[in-house]
């Protein structure tokens, strides 16, 4: 295929707006772990989680900002177009590809192990909650083989899903003010600042993995019409999300208080559950929160299933009527690692450990992505579309 047509065929494909690259950050990132984050936030601070969770939404604000900054540096926009550009469109397929391995394995293996952890949790939560007679060896299929064909599409139609659904995330946050009218106690914020040093560090950092999934826009970004403004969507992104996630500690603590919160295995889901709309016109609010919540976990699940897949298309420099068999290819593996955990508390320190992992990936990544071309000299890609209007 010639130069030519491989421009036209890139081009072809970058249909996702700054709306849908905003609606992209806020689907991936409120996912399974809005019903139990604020457990473990307030272990370690106590009350003081209503500021900290600011703090670490504050380093995703910069980790956002320095991946959108050097990934607009490439005019292919994901990460194996990047280091193909950086070793040079000229170089042999085999070549690129074994340059962009250890990189992309890096990601990918976080894509992998969050697309198994929010399957099983999606299961566990649907039989604790709302089927407690289903097998968990029949829920994880149906929800996986749902993700896997919608995976099977370009990542422009799975942004579609993030822009179609993102109106209904906003639905809790009124339930969630009405809960703390009701129910809270400004007492249960007392005393705060009460923390030391090592309390805060925990404390932040602990905020800081709820925010997991951000780094699909190291895949994403290939599919963007204006990359040079991605900026201000993905920052709006975050933004949304900081003040979805401190809604949520701020209502919990002030209805259940710093040590009952701490028994809570989803402290959200009760949240809502002692919410009582005025006049009693609507029971039951769990039950429309869960459909909710049903929703935004499949959002996350599908932008890291298609991430993952596309990743592994654009290694491997597949055709596009591949990508179904990619994600089919997948689809057994992702069910036997999310099959695989014991028990509930196995799960949340995977969850754990995947939060750890995916912001040193990207912080690696980045690091070697922006020296090398600063190295090799290459100018910033909003520079010169800046420079073109």
């Amino acid at each position: 295929m010639s130069e030519a047509k491989q421009d036209v065929r890139h081009e072809g494909r970058r249909t996702i707006t700054p709306y849908q690259s905003h609606c992209l950050v806020v689907t991936t990132v409120v996912g399974v772990g809005i019903l139990s984050f604020q457990r473990g936030v307030v272990e370690d601070v106590g009350p003081d989680a209503v500021w900290t969770i600011l703090i670490g939404g504050l380093i995703v604000l910069g980790e956002v900002a320095l991946l959108t900054m050097v990934m607009q540096r490439f005019s292919e926009g994901h990460l194996v177009g990047a280091i193909r550009e950086l070793a040079g469109n000229e170089r042999s397929r085999w070549f690129t590809t074994l340059m962009a391995a250890p990189f992309v394995l890096l990601v990918a293996t976080f894509w992998f192990s969050a697309t198994s952890y929010v399957t099983r949790t999606f299961g566990e939560v649907l039989i604790s909650a709302v089927l407690p007679w289903t097998p968990l060896e029949v829920l994880m299929p149906v929800i996986l083989g749902v993700a896997a064909v919608v995976a099977s599409h370009r990542l422009d139609l799975v942004a579609r899903f993030s822009e179609l659904l993102m109106p209904l995330l906003y639905l809790p946050m009124p339930l969630f003010v009405v809960g703390w009218i009701q129910e809270g106690k400004w007492n249960n914020f007392l005393p705060l600042f009460e923390v030391n040093w090592p309390q805060v560090f925990h404390g932040v950092l602990g905020s800081f993995l709820a925010y997991s999934g951000i780094s699909v826009l190291l895949a994403f970004m290939g599919y963007y019409r204006y990359p040079h403004r991605a900026m201000s969507a993905h920052l709006s992104g975050v933004g949304v999300v900081v003040f979805f996630y401190w809604l949520t500690v701020a209502a919990s603590v002030a209805v259940f208080g710093m040590y009952e919160i701490r028994n809570l295995m989803w402290p959200t889901l009760d949240l809502i559950t002692v919410t009582a709309v005025p006049g009693m016109i609507l029971e039951r609010l769990e039950s429309a929160f869960l459909a909710i919540w049903m929703v935004a976990v499949f959002t996350t699940l599908i932008n890291l299933y298609g991430a993952l897949v596309d990743a592994i298309m654009n290694w491997f420099q597949m055709k596009e009527k591949r990508r179904p068999y990619v994600s089919w290819f997948l689809f057994p593996f992702i069910f036997m690692t999310a099959y695989l955990p014991p028990n509930l508390p196995v799960v949340f320190r995977w969850g754990d450990w995947s939060g750890w992992y995916e912001p040193v990936v990207i912080v690696i990544i980045l690091l070697f992505l922006f020296l090398l071309s600063v190295f090799r000299g290459k100018e910033s890609e909003r520079g010169q579309a800046d420079a073109l209007s």
